[in-house]
């Protein structure tokens, strides 16, 4: 296989951890003949390879995918794996397991890496109800490519069943994906990377659908998203990694902020980390917005290695505009300086909130712990205008459309006492007609967004007929038809099969002139494509939808 690399120096002499990652499924029977034997072959190799494994929903009953049928399906959809068992090497070698031999992995081990070996440290929490991840990727050249991503995924590494969950008759499964952090996506990592420059990623989840939290264990590798390239990875320890400095700061993220903002005055909570040996007792926390006038706090405490702390800064005032960046950077650390200045500044950007006219609308698909679930949207002053929850009927249906009677800047935010979100195929979404404003599941302990409400003055726009909508798209369990009648008519909506069958009505009523958001459930139906038709008085629109479970 030909593939081309932009980097600007030839490799250095860094050797490579060989990444494998496999589609497989409990109810396949080529899947339990081949992963013994690939199993064994792995585990012989275990201080060279790193392993995840990804199960599908195909071609039968899997609990494991049902843990996480999301990002599951997104890994083995991004490598267009159509069958079980799929093996898949450093990105490139894409075939049987069977296929895979001790020379392919030796081939693979011997080609060098411009990475260093990733370096993980992960441990839980005295309750062990969470893991916490820190990974260090680290240049060993100087390195100039596109499209590089750090991804990090809680492992499993040894599941066993006295009876068999699925039909083909396995017990023990290896190295099974929980969660990957923060998303599927991974992080976006620099382009530009100097000889021993590194980037430590802190990651935290709640744990969710573990059956042995003892069995739990972290992967990390360097993908690059556009080639699949797979350049370094490495396997977690329950030991620190060294430290590279005595000390080193870092500004590892702004808590409290959203993606947008109606405000122009803002007080940032940094999160300080310490990569350093020494514990971090002092330092000096600049920051400004948009090329505001910087501002200043000097900070006391007291941070070990591989922690992190939260520091609410003052209020700061700054020119709103459509996009804004929120630059915080560190000096005089511990008092003499800091080792590795490189890691010492953070930029944060934000853009300007969207206007909401007159009204929001809020829909929740709750899950199994509705009682976890609660939402508020606040005034500037911090007064709540709307609230919700906690809910008491699991895998409920919520809907609300909120209408404000002043002028303002609002903020939304839902939370989840669990730290977990929203398990699929529960999900939100906050919208204005067919807008959505911000929507999710896997948001952890909460989500927030601002926007500016306003009330109706004088003689608004017309409203215009939109396109219709359908989202989530896919969709997972409940969905919402969004569209706008500019005068009063018959609607009907109906969903329809891939062979022309109608499969149910959702709505067939004669509705006065407005937005409308409908709900439809789907989890009767079986994964596939559907067609969502929608007819308004003489006029029919056909949008094409997928469902998944």
């Amino acid at each position: 296989m030909l593939f081309v690399l932009s980097v600007s120096l030839s490799y250095g002499q860094a050797s490579r951890r060989v990444m494998v990652e496999e589609a497989t499924n409990a109810s396949c029977g080529p899947c339990a003949s081949q992963n013994p034997a690939f199993d064994a072959l792995l585990q012989q190799n275990a201080d060279m390879v790193s392993v995840v494994k990804y199960h599908a929903s195909w071609p039968g009953y899997d609990p494991m995918y049902n843990h996480n049928t999301d990002e599951n399906s997104s890994r083995i959809s991004y490598y267009g794996i159509g069958g079980v068992p799929t093996a898949v090497v450093d990105g490139l070698f894409n075939g049987s397991p069977s296929q895979v031999t001790q020379t392919m992995l030796n081939n693979y081990a011997n080609s060098p890496s411009p990475f260093e070996e990733i370096d993980i440290y992960h441990y839980l929490s005295p309750n062990q109800d969470s893991i916490y991840v820190f990974m260090r990727i680290q240049a060993a050249q100087d390195i100039s490519e596109n499209f590089l991503k750090g991804h990090c995924a809680i492992v499993e590494k040894h599941i066993h069943f006295n009876t068999a969950p699925g039909s083909n008759g396995e017990k023990d499964f290896y190295d099974v994906m929980k969660k990957m952090l923060p998303d599927v996506t991974g992080t976006a990592l620099k382009t530009n990377w100097t000889d021993g420059e590194y980037k430590v990623i802190a990651r935290t989840w709640k744990l969710e659908n573990v059956y042995d939290v003892n069995q739990l264990s972290v992967v990390g590798f360097v993908q690059n998203s556009n080639t699949k390239v797979i350049h370094q990875s490495g396997v977690g320890s329950t030991e620190p990694f060294e430290a590279l400095f005595a000390i080193d700061a870092t500004p590892a993220g702004i808590t409290n902020l959203t993606s947008t903002t109606c405000l122009s005055t803002l007080a940032p909570e940094v999160s300080i980390a310490n990569f350093g040996a020494d514990n971090l007792t002092s330092l000096d926390i600049h920051y400004s917005i948009n090329g505001s006038d910087e501002q200043m706090l000097s900070w006391n405490g007291n941070i070990e290695y591989l922690k992190l702390s939260n520091v609410q800064l003052p209020e700061i005032a700054f020119d709103l505009m459509e996009e804004n960046q929120l630059k915080v950077y560190f000096s005089n650390t511990n008092g003499t300086g800091d080792d590795y200045p490189a890691n010492d500044t953070l930029y944060f950007g934000f853009h300007r909130s969207i206007v909401v006219p007159e009204s929001i609308s809020l829909i929740i698909k709750l899950d199994n712990n509705p009682g976890e679930i609660t939402w508020e949207v606040v005034n500037p002053e911090g007064e709540i205008v709307f609230e919700g929850g906690p809910y008491s009927t699991p895998n409920g249906f919520i809907s609300q459309t909120m209408e404000f009677d002043v002028s303002d800047c609002y903020k939304f935010t839902i939370h989840d006492s669990g730290n977990n979100g929203l398990t699929l195929p529960g999900f939100f979404s906050l919208f204005k007609g067919s807008q959505q404003i911000l929507t999710g599941s896997d948001f952890g302990a909460e989500a927030s967004q601002m926007f500016l409400g306003e009330t109706a003055v004088g003689i608004g726009e017309p409203i215009h007929e939109s396109e219709i909508k359908i989202y989530p798209n896919p969709v997972s369990g409940a969905g919402i038809v969004s569209f706008i009648l500019v005068e009063e008519n018959d609607v009907r909506i109906n969903l329809i099969n891939q062979m022309g069958q109608m499969i149910k009505t959702i709505s067939n009523k004669r509705m006065n002139a407005g937005v409308y958001n409908v709900a439809f459930e789907t989890s009767e139906l079986q994964s596939g494509f559907y067609f969502m038709e929608i007819t308004t008085g003489n006029t029919k629109n056909v949008q094409k939808i997928s469902i998944v479970k």
